[in-house]
């Protein structure tokens, strides 16, 4: 659009832009225009270039930035205050002239009015920064609190009495000069304390403004520690959206958040002093002064002087107690270490009669293997000369073989004479008186040599003959079939026969040695 002489003239659209255009301001060349989505656009006019500036140009979102003029200077209202153009580095930039003013506000909408006075929207409510004082002062207008139409906003302030915002369904009406004057002071104050869960249990009813300076705390009792406060504020006419923070010091971190609710609860709060404070506002500009209300919760019975006395006492009595148990465990200790260190002498003691039991039965040991020795070396000399008699009886028994064969075979060319004489020696040579006599030495040192070995084969086997008994005794000294046939005079068959017939006699099973059967015979 362009103005002459004849009034507006339509120019046409800008080339390359198609964004609704509710926010527009002009500046020099350049003309902005903000979209609540899109983004905020600078449009020169001369050559119909146009930028986008968003997140990326210095804005603290992309969203919901809006293009207004306060004191003839550009300005955007944001989610987080105000910013403005900086055109040397080509970027948004903080707001500074009005940074103390509005901080971080989440602001979507502003108007100047005649008065230098600043009308804006922060979310749903209504307020106007007002620099009719020495400093500017920020009234809100809690009557309006949600009842603005989000992304509809606009104000017209005509002049101080007439003042107009929109609405979804009309407009409101405010007289800010009268409006401004029925601002007043207000206190918040505590109208009632009392216990919860019980029955006509108010300990404070809202008289008076406080404890009266001197006087003592309310104490209450430790099993009554669960508090209702309830608070109110002094403002009387038309009804207001007065809201509440409380701060119970020696419980609470800090105020907690504005409520409408001018109640609060307090649940098993531990002894010791408080101080509940109670402060209430129409709107965030409008603010009463803290009322506080001091009170002590009485320590429980166990927290007592008497009980912390009693504690002591029992302190002492166990530690008394303790000392006691502790000399008898003591004694216990020293008692058990006696008895351990007697049982480890009766134990030493015991080792070292072992110990001397072990030397005896060695030197018993040593003594019975001397013995044994001794026994052994006279068992194998009398072996040895039983088996030198024993092979003397071999050779004797081979040379009186030899000899009366020879004398037979001279018997048979010799004269009538002679033939009797050599009869009469092979009669000798036939005796066995003298065979007999040396048998009996013979089984004597066989016995004393093998422990008795022929008498316990005869009183086991009664009915073993005398012969019998001398094929035993040979076997038992490892003879040999060849070496028994001349000790008794019979030939190598007759000795196999013999000892296939003892074998039968004694009842000896195939499948056991004899000669080890007689070894082993004790």
């Amino acid at each position: 659009m362009e103005v002459s002489d004849k009034g507006l003239t339509d120019k046409g659209p800008v080339k390359g832009f198609a964004e609704s255009s509710r926010y527009m301001e002009a500046d020099d060349s350049c003309v902005w225009v903000s979209h609540p989505y899109r983004g905020v656009f600078r449009i020169n006019s001369k050559t119909n270039e146009i930028r986008l500036y968003g997140q990326k140009k210095g804005f603290p979102s992309d969203l919901d930035n809006h293009v207004f003029r306060l004191r003839n200077k550009i300005v955007f209202a944001t989610s987080k205050g105000l910013y403005a153009y900086d055109a040397g580095k080509d970027s948004i930039v903080k707001a500074s002239a009005y940074e103390k003013l509005f901080g971080a506000l989440p602001l979507r909408y502003l108007k100047e009015d005649n008065a230098g006075n600043i009308w804006f929207v922060q979310d749903k409510m209504l307020a106007v920064v007002d620099y009719s004082g020495d400093s500017a002062v920020i009234h809100y207008i809690p009557e309006l609190h949600n009842r603005i139409l989000s992304g509809f906003e606009n104000i017209y302030p005509y002049d101080q009495e007439n003042v107009l915002i929109s609405a979804e369904s009309g407009f409101y009406h405010i007289n800010y000069r009268a409006y401004r004057e029925r601002i007043r002071p207000f206190k918040a104050y505590l109208s009632e304390l009392s216990f919860i869960g019980s029955r006509d249990s108010i300990l404070f009813g809202g008289f008076g403004e406080g404890q009266i300076h001197g006087k003592d705390p309310l104490v209450i009792p430790y099993q009554s520690n669960s508090l209702h406060f309830a608070g109110a504020a002094s403002w009387f006419g038309q009804h207001s959206s007065m809201e509440f923070s409380f701060f119970l010091e020696g419980f609470d971190d800090g105020w907690g958040p504005w409520v409408i609710n001018p109640e609060k609860d307090y649940t098993n709060l531990p002894a010791g002093k408080y101080t509940f404070n109670i402060r209430a506002r129409r709107s965030p500009s409008d603010l009463s002064e803290v009322y506080s209300f001091k009170f002590v919760v009485a320590s429980p019975w166990y927290k007592t002087t008497w009980a912390y006395l009693a504690y002591g006492i029992l302190a002492i009595m166990c530690v008394y107690a303790l000392m006691k148990m502790q000399s008898r465990k003591h004694k216990r200790r020293q008692e058990a270490r006696r008895q351990a260190d007697q049982q480890k002498f009766k134990e030493e003691q015991k080792q070292m009669a072992y110990q001397f039991q072990l030397q005896m039965e060695k030197s018993e040991k040593d003594l019975m293997r001397v013995q044994k020795e001794k026994l052994e070396a006279e068992i194998e000399f009398k072996n040895s000369e039983l088996a030198s008699a024993t092979l003397n009886l071999v050779h004797k028994k081979e040379f009186i073989l030899k000899l009366k064969t020879a004398l037979q075979q001279f018997q048979k060319g010799a004269k009538e004479e002679e033939n009797q004489e050599l009869k009469r020696l092979l009669k000798v040579l036939s005796e066995e008186e003298k065979l007999d006599e040396e048998w009996d030495n013979f089984s004597h040192h066989f016995n004393s040599v093998h422990g008795d070995f022929l008498k316990i084969l005869k009183t086991k086997f009664p009915s073993l003959r005398p012969h019998e008994l001398r094929l035993c005794a040979y076997l038992r000294m490892n003879l040999s079939s060849k070496e028994i046939a001349p000790l008794m005079s019979i030939s190598l068959r007759g000795v196999e026969i013999s000892r296939y017939r003892l074998r039968k006699k004694i009842g000896l099973p195939t499948e056991v040695n004899l000669v080890q059967y007689l070894m082993d015979l004790q």
